[in-house]
């Protein structure tokens, strides 16, 4: 069974797949159309004129993806179907809405503009009737459920191991424990995805992320009190602090990095100057899937 749902600032319409209740949106046979279709390539192609074949393609970048979803309205009265005709033109916004199917493999979503919600001539004749939405996902990429890892500033131990007798396994373990201020950050998908990162104070004067595995860095110098978070999308290299202040400029070293489809990459957490608090660094990644 595939549910689909529109998520709008003031609503949350849910359309099953399955008729679990005698009223409701329900979805039709085959009704989700290309929302699991590869986009387009935009990409040009440059024939040779004077030899075969085409000049060749650095980069095959993908388009927009266009997505319709037809189902129908059941209810019990014509005022129910004039209200559900009401809450089904509402989906329409007029800012992005988020789109979410929920298929028996995963959950996946994405972030689309309402183009056209189309409805019979005349909603209030009978208690059901069919309807579409069409819809344009501008990122291609269809998204899984995020996934978050933490970790603190990086501490060495002070804990010393002594062997116990003669059994080489055991030891007396005296003191805490270090941290290394490294997690490890997977995707899951098919696609390369830009993880999103997280930082709280206190730090005196920013911080460094530098993703071991493939050897960038972003470099982030401007004091982050206690209590204040600094957040940085990689995908557009913009950062705020707290939700609100853009401080994108105090990025001085801009190494983003994806996260390749079915890839784990190190990423290491330092701090800059002194240290208050009990900073954390977070990193959030959503599994891409084309």
């Amino acid at each position: 069974m595939t549910n689909v749902k529109f998520i709008t600032p003031a609503d949350t319409l849910e359309i099953s797949g399955a008729a679990t209740t005698p009223t409701g949106y329900f979805l039709a046979q085959f009704g989700l159309l290309d929302w699991y279709a590869g986009a387009e390539s935009k990409s040009s192609i440059n024939e040779r004129p004077q030899s075969m074949g085409a000049f060749g393609i650095s980069n095959d970048w993908a388009s927009s993806v266009a997505i319709s979803t037809k189902g129908s309205f059941d209810g019990d009265s014509l005022a129910d179907a004039i209200a559900a005709a009401e809450r089904l033109s509402a989906i329409a916004a007029g800012v992005p809405v988020q789109m979410v199917v929920v298929d028996p493999l995963r959950t996946t979503s994405r972030w689309v503009s309402v183009r056209r919600v189309t409805l019979p001539p005349d909603v209030g004749a009978f208690a059901s009737f069919d309807f579409s939405i069409d819809v344009i996902a501008t990122d291609p990429l269809r998204y899984g459920d995020p996934v978050t890892s933490s970790t603190g500033i990086p501490v060495s131990g002070g804990g010393l191991l002594w062997p116990l007798g003669t059994t080489p396994s055991a030891f007396w373990d005296w003191g805490d424990d270090g941290a290394s201020g490294r997690i490890s950050v997977t995707n899951v998908g098919t696609a390369d995805v830009w993880p999103s990162i997280t930082v709280t104070g206190g730090l005196a004067e920013g911080f460094v992320v530098t993703n071991v595995s493939t050897g960038q860095s972003i470099r982030f110098v401007r004091p982050i009190p206690v209590g204040s978070s600094v957040s940085i999308n990689q995908r557009t290299g913009s950062a705020s602090i707290d939700g609100q202040s853009d401080v994108g400029g105090f990025i001085t070293e801009r190494g983003f990095f994806a996260i390749p489809a079915g890839a784990t990459h190190q990423v290491q957490f330092a701090g800059l100057g002194a240290v208050t608090g009990t900073p954390q660094f977070t990193v959030t990644l959503s599994p891409g899937y084309l």
